[in-house]
């Protein structure tokens, strides 16, 4: 569910201002610049393209975080001929979930302009025009000798953030490199191709962090944990695990996660992920789950429950030293599995898994970032392979 855009165009230096919503802090982006100074940037560089949100009318506060991101990146360039990968003025994300989860398709709360219903059904449109019109360096078959000019084509993203639909007549026709990026695609299902799609993460609907801020092995009241919905047979399944003590599973019926405004503030989520060794990461309506970015954030192991999701940023990022995955057939056997892992990796995958969220995650600009090193390792040949799961040996 993710990827970006941004403005500050080729021919478009005139085009009308849209002031966006900036929620990073001065110290998280004194982090992500501290990180960028250790690590090294990489040779990816990103183009931003005009934007044109107040035109289409269409801008979600999620979409206006990560274009904020990218306009100070320093992976920015001013230059077309430059850049590997370019991020269109447009906003074909259409979140509904954040920063409110039980928004309605129809209420404008978690929009700047716009609604999901409105900017979903425009979208297909929307994106065709930008990409024939706006978006120079997208070549339509080398017709157009404007388009023709920028010899160096890239690629283009398309966050798509409702990844039950398709996005797709672009991708269709096969005319261009345009990149999908989305949190929920499955490697068996069909929608998800190699090379051609990112896969990206759900932003955190709740506000963790290990107690005291610092992962401390020592002091943990539960072995595992997982609160949610009943709304899977996955997670059915999950309440034999349950012995009432440190292995707590919690589960009600409804679509609405307690995360939300309309469960309230004290509803024992948060102090079951910030006193968990593991954290159940399972598979809902949908592959992809919120839960895994706040388990990481937590200090907690991710136990992931989700045939087939592929996870965010798998190619950057070594999922083998922070998180077990498991198949959903065997989720009886869950507790016998992770009772198996000795102490000292259990400590070392939970100070990994927090790391790799304060690096890798925790704000769009560092997702921003962790999506530009995907780019970095694609043309160095260097990707990590998709996750497998567990196993013993």
């Amino acid at each position: 569910m993710t990827v970006f855009l941004f403005f500050l165009g080729l021919f478009f230096h005139t085009a009308a201002t849209v002031k966006f919503l900036d929620t990073t802090s001065l110290e998280e982006s004194q982090t992500l610049h501290g990180v960028e100074r250790a690590a090294g940037l990489g040779t990816t560089k990103l183009f931003v393209y005009a934007p044109k949100f107040k035109s289409q009318n269409e801008l979600s506060l999620w979409f206006s975080n990560l274009t904020a991101a990218a306009e100070r990146s320093p992976r920015k360039t001013d230059e077309p001929a430059e850049a590997d990968v370019f991020f269109l003025g447009i906003d074909t994300c259409c979140d509904i979930n954040w920063p409110s989860y039980d928004a309605k398709l129809t209420s404008s709360e978690n929009y700047v302009m716009g609604t999901p219903q409105s900017c979903h059904d425009t979208r297909p449109k929307r994106l065709e025009d930008y990409l024939t019109h706006d978006a120079v360096n997208f070549q339509l078959d080398g017709s157009s000798p404007k388009q023709a000019k920028y010899k160096r084509r890239g690629y283009h993203l398309a966050p798509d953030c409702r990844s039950y639909t398709e996005i797709p007549d672009a991708h269709k026709q096969n005319r261009q490199p345009l990149v999908y990026t989305a949190p929920s695609f499955g490697f068996h299902d069909g929608n998800f191709i190699q090379g051609l799609y990112v896969a990206t993460p759900a932003m955190p609907l709740a506000s963790l962090s290990p107690l005291g801020g610092v992962v401390e092995c020592g002091r943990t009241k539960y072995f595992a944990v997982f609160k949610g919905t009943d709304d899977h047979p996955t997670r059915h399944r999950m309440k034999a695990l349950n012995n009432g003590r440190d292995v707590r599973i919690e589960l009600r019926s409804g679509k609405v996660p307690c995360v939300s405004k309309s469960c309230g503030d004290d509803d024992g989520y948060k102090e079951l992920m910030e006193n968990a060794k593991f954290s159940f990461v399972v598979r809902g309506d949908a592959l992809y789950s919120y839960r895994l970015l706040e388990a990481m954030s937590a200090g907690t192991i991710p136990v992931v429950l989700s045939d087939d999701w592929v996870l965010p940023f798998y190619e950057a990022i070594d999922y083998s030293k922070f998180a077990v995955l498991l198949d959903e057939a065997k989720v009886e056997n869950a507790e016998s599995i992770l009772r198996s892992i000795p102490d000292k990796n259990v400590c070392e995958m939970r100070t990994e898994a927090y790391r790799v969220y304060k690096t890798h995650m925790q704000t769009f600009d560092l997702q921003l970032e962790t999506l530009m090193q995907v780019f970095d390792r694609r043309q160095a040949g260097t990707t990590f392979p998709p996750p497998k799961t567990w196993s013993a040996s």
